[in-house]
């Protein structure tokens, strides 16, 4: 606090300093002839009288840390009460975009039965050419859901 009165009274001093000096050249510019008279030092400015400061009120005493919380064991769910395979259903998956692939994926399946087995039934493919359509549908059908999985990530259809 005392370097800030300090500063302040010497602030202070160049004003009055400044103001002197502008007077002087006031006088000057208004009567050319006259010399500016020489003025008398400033008095001395007795120094600020130094802040007393009060000393800080004492802290009373702080109370000590509360004890750390004891850790939560977290037990993990036994094997049986897991969902492993298939996530819980709700009514909003089975008319959302899910259900609707679902669907999609189990009547194209029907489809493909039916018309295998009466494809069969008929005598139009023999046991060679059903194992080998078998096959093949098989595996385009798993490319599929491979590449839909591989190009736009989990999706419903690729799953499905």
């Amino acid at each position: 606090m005392t370097a800030a009165l300090e500063r302040l009274a010497r602030l202070e001093q160049d004003v009055r300093r400044i103001d002197r000096e502008l007077t002087d050249l006031r006088a000057l510019v208004e009567d050319p002839d006259v010399q500016a008279a020489p003025t008398p030092p400033p008095a001395p400015t007795p120094p600020p009288a130094p802040l007393r400061v009060a000393a800080p009120a004492p802290r009373p005493p702080q109370p000590p840390f509360p004890a750390p919380p004891e850790p939560v064991q977290v037990q993990e769910p036994s094997f049986w009460s897991r969902e492993v395979m298939l996530p819980r259903l709700e009514a909003a998956d089975l008319v959302g975009a899910r259900g609707l692939a679902l669907a999609g994926g189990v009547v194209t399946l029907l489809g493909v039965v039916f018309f295998f087995a009466l494809a069969a039934s008929n005598g139009w493919i023999g046991p060679a050419e059903r194992v080998l359509l078998g096959a093949a549908a098989s595996a385009i059908v798993f490319a599929g859901g491979v590449l839909a999985h591989h190009r736009h990530g989990r999706l419903y259809a690729a799953v499905a």
